[in-house]
């Protein structure tokens, strides 16, 4: 979970004007010495430091990094180190990449892998051909493992009352667009850029609080399986004039209903993050299902185009 998160602050914080990455520890007997020592420490935030030791750096750490302009680092009377050959590095070794960029890491160990094939034999090509298939399937694996902790603590703490009040951590990554997916809807919003799937805190806590008959909305167990529906996507179309794409499948309460999680391409969420965002999960009576899909535009054309 902290790893999803820490992927999405990244991302955030890359983003955003501040020049200074500061690192953050929380000072108290739990957390390890060579993090505590690193509490304070203000880098430029493209420092190679941070490429193996943005946090999460071990199991269950709990450092941070903040963003800082130069300003800011004037006015609190703080000075940066200039760069990070005088530190050392302390992420453990399972978590010593930064999670934002993990996709990078992957083409550097898979283009070391190309090379050592092309220098080896036909043996050894087939051999490494073997270990990228897996690797990318561990890669999947990995994936779906993370956004699948992300959405069920997201939707476990919000069902307990437990609001994120960091607005970096209110957003997670539970999903991708397909790649037929994304050709498809190419075709009609070409200015499509991203395919990462996202979803705000905000908009499981109005369905949640939804005052809809339950019958009407989708329950616990049917939220938290929105990553499964959204990565084998059966039955996806393109809304022309909402130019957003739906993605339906069956309920898992016997309501005579299908659910349905709406997504709005190039979305941005509080002046905060753009991404294609989920904006809704909810039902309809499977009765209507056919007929909605069939619903035409005032110029006689299909409102919803199948796009898988």
């Amino acid at each position: 979970m902290r790893t999803a998160y820490a992927k999405a602050r990244y991302e955030s914080q890359m983003e955003s004007p501040h020049e200074y990455f500061r690192y953050v520890a929380v000072l108290d007997q739990r957390t390890r010495p060579s993090h505590a020592k690193l509490h304070g420490t203000v880098l430029p935030k493209n420092d190679p430091f941070w490429d193996t030791n943005y946090p999460p750096n071990g199991w269950n750490c709990r450092c941070k990094v903040q963003v800082l302009t130069k300003r800011e680092l004037e006015r609190k009377g703080i000075t940066p180190l200039a760069d990070s050959s005088m530190l050392k590095n302390v992420a453990d070794k399972d978590f010593a990449y930064n999670p934002g960029r993990v996709d990078k890491i992957e083409q550097i160990y898979e283009q070391k892998l190309s090379k050592f094939s092309t220098t080896n034999g036909s043996a050894s090509k087939i051999f490494i051909s073997n270990i990228l298939a897996k690797t990318k399937d561990f890669n999947h694996q990995r994936d779906l493992y993370v956004w699948q902790r992300g959405l069920d603590s997201m939707v476990d703490n919000i069902n307990s009352g437990n609001i994120i009040k960091d607005k970096n951590l209110q957003i997670a990554q539970i999903g991708m667009i397909k790649d037929s997916i994304f050709i498809q809807v190419k075709k009609f919003k070409p200015n499509i850029s991203s395919k990462s799937i996202s979803i705000y805190q905000n908009t499981i806590l109005h369905i949640l609080r939804d005052t809809k008959p339950n019958v009407k909305k989708p329950n616990i167990i049917e939220l938290k399986s929105i990553v499964n529906i959204l990565y084998f996507a059966k039955h996806c179309y393109f809304d022309r004039i909402h130019n957003n794409i739906i993605y339906y499948f069956l309920s898992s309460q016997k309501d005579e209903m299908i659910n349905y999680v709406a997504v709005n391409l190039e979305h941005t969420v509080k002046k905060f993050k753009t991404d294609n965002f989920v904006v809704s999960v909810g039902k309809i009576p499977y009765k209507n299902y056919k007929s909605t899909l069939k619903e035409l535009d005032k110029s006689g054309n299909s409102v919803y185009i199948k796009v898988r």
